[in-house]
């Protein structure tokens, strides 16, 4: 059933995203607003989380954010050392998957503080109804830089900007990446709590195109021995208002083959609540060279 839904200017079908469809009107710009408040309330709810794990225990940092997790850690490579991490990715949504095959992710320590880093992929979408196209990927730099703490103290602050820019206009019309250049400025804490091992990410992505967002996550994992840890994540990207989110579980693990090589990987899916068009499946599948 469609027709006038004053004052939100939409059909009733597309009045809202939230509770009480089948209202219009007052009800439609009540519900909305509720809507906003619920993911705000989200978002204030994990970040009060994040930042009570880390604050609480005087014990020893250690990095389990970064791949195969979508948030970051606050740990750098070290001097003149070398992090290159090559991986294949998948998401999943209603009608087609799209896949990094491969990613490229390369990383440089420039002293004891700084991280270099550059990332590219190729892409590969598959439509149910479309068929398959690829195409190269953005472009990712990014600098990385912890001014408190180092490896091993007790607490450990990053700030860590990235710039995203397209290598190919014809990859961003056909939507296979997003269209315009994005400079995400987030800030990263870590902190050890007994056996847990506790990341934090917190941040803004500003876009040439589309809707500024706030993104925010945390990590924990487990190292249950030398050669193994396991880890998992909660991470969103919302847009300023908290209407559109691209909540998302991850978890996953690293398999320390030796001090060369490594192991990653991770599986995850969105949480309900997220905006439509968010995969409901993600897979990562890696290596990593460390030296």
């Amino acid at each position: 059933m469609t027709g006038s839904c004053s004052p939100c200017g939409a059909n009733r079908e597309a009045c809202f995203t939230g509770f009480g469809t089948e209202f219009c009107g007052y009800k439609c710009v009540e519900n909305t607003q509720t809507d906003g408040r619920l993911k705000l309330a989200t978002f204030g709810s994990v970040l009060l989380l994040a930042l009570a794990l880390v604050l609480v225990a005087p014990l020893r940092a250690a990095a389990q954010g970064g791949p195969p997790l979508l948030t970051d850690d606050a740990g750098t490579p070290g001097p003149g050392n070398w992090e290159i991490n090559t991986a294949f990715t998948a998401e999943r949504d209603k009608s087609s998957w799209l896949s990094e095959s491969p990613l490229i992710d390369v990383n440089y320590g420039m002293g004891e503080r700084v991280q270099l880093k550059f990332q590219l992929a190729w892409m590969i979408q598959s439509d149910d109804r479309l068929g398959k196209q690829t195409g190269l990927g953005n472009s990712l730099i990014g600098v990385k830089w912890r001014f408190i703490g180092g490896e091993n103290s007790p607490f450990a602050v990053s700030v860590y900007p990235q710039l995203e820019l397209n290598n190919s206009a014809s990859a961003a019309r056909r939507g296979l990446v997003e269209s315009g250049t994005q400079f995400l400025l987030p800030v990263q804490f870590a902190r050890k709590v007994g056996p847990i091992q506790i990341n934090g990410e917190f941040g803004f992505n500003f876009r040439s195109q589309g809707n500024n967002q706030w993104l925010y996550g945390v990590a924990l994992g487990h190292e249950f021995s030398p050669k193994l840890e396991l880890i998992g994540e909660v991470r969103d990207l919302s847009s300023t208002s908290f209407r559109e989110n691209e909540l998302v579980f991850d978890i996953g693990g690293r398999l320390h083959l030796n001090e060369t090589y490594g192991l990653l990987f991770s599986f995850g899916r969105s949480i309900p609540g997220a905006t439509d068009g968010v995969p409901h499946f993600l897979a990562y599948m890696g290596i990593q060279f460390t030296f």
